[in-house]
């Protein structure tokens, strides 16, 4: 497996541009200015991770960019349970079917909305966005730790955006070493898609997401 190691994929920062100290700002607000140039001087990427954020954000440069981040636990989920899910078969799942009452398990993970549905929040935030920019007036950018939740937000929102849904494409996961089970190609382009993820959310006009760290 291989590490997460920032250096990896960013410039060694030569400078940070830090507020003027003019008075013209409240010294909380000075720290917060201060704070933001300094992530900003820490997060320039290398060559090949901006070649990989000029690749989604080089088309229709000119429209303001949309950007949705949604951590469902997939990620963490199908690598804490693969020594169990490898061992199923056609006969451990005919067992359960017939020992298990037939309805969908609990969720693991909860968005601490109970009435929470993913349709309805995507409603809001093309509303949102409507209201801001106008229809197919702006791009659409996805990032989840869930293929599935990019397939199903595009689709959803399709015709509302202008062209075509933008994301990292390959493997997702996350990046602590906790995950053994990797090779080490695979771990540098997950690292790299988390990167690229974090640089593209950073450069949205609306960010709109679910409760979360990232990655």
């Amino acid at each position: 497996t291989v590490s997460f190691r920032l250096l990896d994929y960013v410039q060694i920062p030569k400078q940070a541009v830090l507020g003027s100290g003019s008075g013209a700002l409240s010294v909380k607000d000075q720290k917060l200015l201060d704070k933001k140039c300094t992530i900003y001087a820490l997060t320039q990427p290398l060559p090949a991770i901006q070649q990989k954020v000029d690749a989604i954000l080089g088309l229709q440069q000119h429209l303001p960019l949309v950007a949705l981040h949604v951590r469902t636990g997939w990620a963490d989920e199908t690598s804490r349970r693969k020594a169990t899910w490898d061992k199923f078969d056609e006969t451990v799942c005919s067992q359960a079917a017939e020992t298990q009452p037939h309805q969908d398990p609990p969720t693991i993970y909860s968005t601490k909305v109970p009435d929470f549905i993913f349709p309805r929040f995507l409603d809001q935030l093309r509303d949102e966005a409507h209201a801001l920019y106008g229809k197919k007036q702006w791009r659409f950018f996805v990032a989840s730790d869930a293929p599935y939740v990019k397939e199903q937000a595009s689709a959803h929102l399709h015709g509302e955006y202008a062209g075509n849904a933008l994301q990292t494409h390959g493997l997702v996961s996350h990046n602590f070493v906790g995950f053994r089970d990797r090779t080490a190609m695979e771990s540098r382009e997950i690292n790299e898609n988390l990167m690229v993820d974090l640089m593209v959310l950073s450069e949205a006009s609306l960010l709109s997401h679910l409760p979360s760290k990232f990655p």
